[in-house]
């Protein structure tokens, strides 16, 4: 039987593996375990991206049942865990499939995560306003001018 401490690394390693490819960020496990300076199994080290925004808390099953068992526990330790400044998330894996499920709080997930994609970044939205003032102001112009030669 495999040493559970060894799985969960190695998990680790893998989950920072996807987003470092999917994200192209540095993402590695946290020393301890997230027993140091830094909560969380692993975290951002550019402070690049919005995952930054939160505490990762990693957990693998390698059955069904112990997945059911820890679950609540397994959310509680992520809550628990997580300092005041930051937003916890759960990345666990669904046992006998290649499917990772990522359980956050709902809130912050509307909050960080889809008003943010909703509102943009605020320079892009800036220079959006500018080009969409420029336009209104050109088709004015050209109204009036509609309008003069009427």
């Amino acid at each position: 039987m495999r040493n559970p401490k060894k799985t969960g690394n190695d998990y680790e390693r893998k989950i920072c593996s996807i987003i470092e490819e999917m994200l192209g960020v540095e993402f590695k496990r946290t020393k301890y375990s997230g027993g140091g300076d830094h909560k969380g199994d692993i975290r951002d080290w550019t402070q690049s991206t919005p995952l930054s925004q939160y505490c990762q808390e990693i957990k693998y099953h390698g059955s069904q049942k112990s997945f059911n068992k820890d679950f609540k526990d397994n959310i509680n330790q992520a809550i628990r865990q997580t300092p005041s400044n930051k937003n916890w998330q759960l990345i666990i894996h669904l046992p006998n499939t290649d499917i990772e499920l990522v359980i956050m709080d709902l809130k912050d997930y509307l909050c960080n995560d889809i008003l943010s994609q909703m509102t943009g970044n605020k320079k892009d939205l800036k220079k959006e306003l500018i080009e969409i003032a420029d336009l209104i102001y050109r088709l004015r112009k050209k109204f009036e001018n509609l309008r003069g030669k009427l």
